[in-house]
C-alpha cells in the first residue's frame, strides 16, 4: 500500500457546503422567512385545498440535475411546484384528514434543529437531553439514563 500523500495547504478551492458569501446567504434567508410568513399569513384567503396540474405532476418524473441550480433557483421551484400542492391541512378550514397541522413557530423550530443537525446518539449534549425531557414529560422513555 503507497504512503498517504502530505496534506497540501495550497488548495485553490476548500470544499465546504457553507454559503460563499455569508451576507449574501443572510439576504436570501430573511427573504424566504418573509416570503414564507407571507404565504402562511394569507391561508385564509386561497383554497383549502388546489389540484396538482398534469404538468406540474409529470415534471417530478424528470431526472435530476447533475449540476446545482443555486439556492435561489431551487427556491424559486419549491415555490411553483411545491408548496402550492401541500396536502391541505394547512388552511385552516381543511377538514378532509384528521391530523396536525404545522404552526409557524415550528417552522422557526424546525430551522433551529436544522442549523444544530444534532445526532441524537448521546446524552451529553443539549439537543438530545430536550429530546429525553419532552419524551419523559409525554410519558415515553422509562429505562433511558444520561
Amino acid at each position: 500500500m503507497p504512503p498517504l500523500a502530505a496534506p497540501t495547504h495550497a488548495r485553490e478551492v476548500e470544499e465546504t457546503l457553507d454559503p460563499s458569501d455569508w451576507e449574501e446567504f443572510r439576504r436570501f434567508a430573511h427573504g424566504v422567512i418573509d416570503d414564507t410568513v407571507g404565504w402562511l399569513a394569507t391561508l385564509r384567503e386561497r383554497a383549502a385545498w388546489q389540484e396538482m396540474p398534469e404538468v406540474v405532476r409529470a415534471s417530478f418524473d424528470e431526472a435530476l440535475p447533475v449540476e446545482g441550480a443555486g439556492a435561489a433557483q431551487a427556491y424559486a421551484e419549491f415555490v411553483e411546484r411545491v408548496r402550492p400542492y401541500p396536502n391541505g391541512n394547512l388552511h385552516p378550514r381543511f377538514w378532509g384528514w384528521v391530523q396536525g397541522t404545522g404552526t409557524p413557530l415550528a417552522m422557526i423550530a424546525d430551522m433551529l434543529a436544522s442549523a444544530l443537525n444534532p445526532h441524537m446518539a448521546g446524552f451529553n449534549q443539549a439537543p438530545a437531553l430536550v429530546e429525553k425531557q419532552v419524551l419523559a414529560l409525554a410519558g415515553g422513555i422509562d429505562g433511558i439514563s444520561a
